[in-house]
């Protein structure tokens, strides 16, 4: 909620008495008016000098009809003074200048005029810091105010970037997405992915505080018929090719090793990452492994601890009736998910999922749908780029485990820290990610990971002996911020959040009295929807968010009560159907 208690402090620009004198004296010793024209060619005028008796002697300067005469100067600011200050420092400002060279008066002339433009900018801030901080909204057009956001338009989200992919990246990428004609989104995530399968366990972001793993949640929303299957089977066949190989070069009474599977119940997946070094890929093109963490094989009950302990890389265990207890010291966890968008429906209606903080750990994508617009495709993925993406897979998952921690260049490192501290802000209450900290919490990690993988993308091996360069940290914030507006709009399409239900109920109160301002007292008095000022507060800073509304902090009232804000309403939010 935005609360403002007092008029931020401008400090006031300086002045350059020095250079106002210079240049009064230059026109006083200068009969032919020639310092005077170049300053007032320049937009020179009397309020350019900061004192009155500086503004008093220019004034009189300029009085004279091209030849400037000192003497008629001095009888003129004797006729018109009483005091004798300025008579005395027009003497002293002759005296005082008099060897200044000639060719050193301009630069002085631009000074005192920047020096003036910088007091006007100076005074017109304060205009608009008064009106701004001021309790009084009848100055307000409506033009003033920024666009409400509407609840959930998601139309506008960006394309993801893929050049920031790297050369092989953006090739496979938009090859894909082409041939499949599908958004790039969803190829996208599943290349980050496919990477993030190969890289678990084989190395980590060093960020000084902490470490970064290299295995991210990536969850794509598609309906039937966008060809998610297909896309996935391209994206992620290297690995399950990889994985082939591998059973073919395994001796016939050896565990064949496994590195992705399909829909698998929690305890199945729990055995497999333990057989297979604590690491798995789960892929799926269908929505069902939120049906199976939501508890669909264990009598209703949501166990999905490795989920969120396989992220993070945590140890956990399990412990099963008739079952050897198994335990796994840091295990690392894909998940790839591309599923249909009635699915969010399934992920609202669990309130587990986002309160132990399964949902923030996905990068979401809201991948555009194409079907219906699509043409007879008859272009194929050329063979040599399925070759070199192959490649590139099959050198990373030969790759040995490592627990080398792959450090940042200074630069890549300054700018990650920028980039942590503006999610940090974003976070605060009525920032951009103030609704959604669970998942802004974890962006910054994201983006590190991400760089980890896009890292190993362009060196392949021999990405161990290098620092990630500021270049693909920039593009992997590229990438994260591609996320960060996707995530917003999938939270806002989940529609189980209070804060949304309680935004629309005060939204119909707004829209039936329409009135220019309001209280939260209001709301509670005329709308019987709501049992407590709690639940009117949430909507209220959704609403302060979305730009529907605009708190102002009464002070004469005692802090922390709900009345003591007054909301100015957006008048475009009366446009709105």
């Amino acid at each position: 909620m935005l609360a403002i208690t007092k008029r931020l402090k401008l400090p006031i620009p300086p002045e350059n008495e020095e250079s106002e004198e210079i240049v009064l004296a230059a026109m006083l010793n200068d009969e032919d008016g020639g310092f005077r024209k170049i300053f007032v060619d320049r937009g020179g005028d009397a309020l350019c000098f900061n004192s009155p008796i500086r503004r008093e002697i220019y004034q009189e300067i300029e009085k004279q009809n091209g030849v400037i005469k000192i003497v008629s100067v001095k009888n003129n600011l004797i006729h018109s003074h009483s005091s004798d200050t300025a008579i005395t420092k027009l003497v002293d400002l002759c005296q005082k200048y008099q060897d200044t060279l000639p060719h050193q008066i301009p630069e002085h002339i631009h000074v005192i005029i920047q020096y003036r433009k910088r007091r006007m900018v100076y005074t017109d801030a304060c205009k608009l810091m008064d009106k701004a901080f001021s309790n009084n909204s009848e100055w307000h057009d409506v033009n003033d105010w920024q666009d409400p956001i509407p609840f959930d338009n998601y139309s506008s989200l960006p394309k993801f970037p893929t050049e920031m992919l790297g050369n092989l990246g953006l090739e496979i990428v938009e090859s894909v997405a082409e041939v499949n004609q599908v958004d790039e989104g969803l190829p996208a995530s599943m290349f980050l992915s496919a990477l993030s399968a190969c890289l678990s366990k084989k190395a980590e972001v060093n960020l000084v505080t902490h470490t970064e793993p290299l295995n991210i949640f990536t969850c794509t929303f598609l309906d039937s018929g966008e060809r998610k299957t297909s896309t996935m089977r391209t994206m992620t066949s290297p690995v399950f090719n990889y994985q082939a190989k591998k059973k073919l070069e395994t001796p016939e009474d050896a565990d064949v090793p496994f590195y992705i599977v399909d829909d698998i119940t929690t305890e199945a997946l729990f055995d497999e990452m333990v057989d297979n070094d604590e690491r798995m890929a789960v892929v799926s093109a269908e929505g069902g492994i939120f049906g199976i963490l939501a508890g669909k094989y264990n009598k209703g009950f949501s166990n999905f601890d490795l989920y969120l302990k396989g992220h993070a890389g945590d140890p956990c265990s399990t412990h099963r009736k008739g079952k050897k207890a198994q335990f796994m010291v840091s295990p690392s966890l894909t998940l790839c998910l591309a599923v249909q968008r009635d699915v969010m429906r399934e992920m609202g209606d669990n309130e587990q999922f986002r309160g132990r903080g399964l949902l923030g750990r996905f990068l979401f994508s809201l991948a555009k749908p194409q079907a219906g617009y699509r043409t007879r495709q008859v272009k194929t993925i050329p063979e040599e780029l399925l070759r070199d993406y192959e490649n590139i897979i099959f050198e990373l998952m030969d790759m040995p485990f490592s627990s080398e921690k792959i450090n940042l260049t200074p630069e890549a490192d300054a700018l990650w820290d920028s980039f942590y501290n503006e999610t940090e802000s974003a976070m605060k209450q009525g920032g951009r990610l103030a609704l959604i900290k669970d998942w802004g919490s974890k962006l910054s990690g994201a983006v590190a990971r991400v760089s980890g993988l896009l890292h190993f993308a362009e060196h392949g091996k021999d990405a161990l002996g290098k620092p990630i360069s500021v270049d693909i940290v920039d593009a992997s914030i590229e990438i994260g911020n591609y996320y960060k507006q996707h995530a917003l709009a999938v939270f806002g399409l989940i529609g189980q959040d209070p804060q949304i239900k309680s935004a629309k109920k005060i939204l119909e109160y707004l829209m039936l009295h329409k009135p220019k301002k309001f209280k939260g007292r209001d709301i509670m008095q005329n709308k019987n929807a709501f049992k407590s000022m709690d639940s009117i507060n949430l909507g209220l800073n959704f609403l302060e968010v979305k730009k529907y509304i605009v708190g102002i902090v009464d002070d004469s009232v005692t802090k922390g009560r709900p009345e003591a804000t007054t909301y100015d309403v957006n008048p475009k939010i009366y446009q709105l159907q």
